[in-house]
């Protein structure tokens, strides 16, 4: 479900390797019977300018992440549902509308 955080196995972007993180759904995309999501990384580096967004203990509605976070908009891969682990969290309508905006903003 969209606003969900899950732990998945996200490639790093040379595809030489892949690192277990959380993962926030942002949008399901369905082909047949096949269920595809668009996947934000969730990261604990800071990076300043980057336009990742914050997320504190009263984003989520649900759960909690072990560190301090931040969504990263402009790192998105399409993943199918299978290679999903657990889901952990999900975050508030507030701060998913913000990070969607941040999304779309990108293109």
């Amino acid at each position: 479900m969209v606003g969900n955080i899950v732990i998945v196995r996200f490639p790093y972007t040379d595809l030489t390797n892949a690192g277990l993180r959380p993962g926030l759904l942002v949008a399901d995309v369905r082909y047949g019977n096949q269920l595809d999501w668009m996947v934000c990384r969730i990261t604990t580096q800071a990076l300043p300018g980057s336009g990742q967004i914050a997320l504190a203990a009263d984003d989520l509605e649900v759960g909690r992440l072990a560190q301090a976070s931040w969504v990263r908009p402009d790192r998105i891969m399409t993943m199918n549902e299978r290679i999903f682990g657990n889901t952990i969290a999900r975050i508030t309508d507030t701060r998913l509308a913000e990070i969607l905006a941040a999304v779309r903003s990108l293109f």
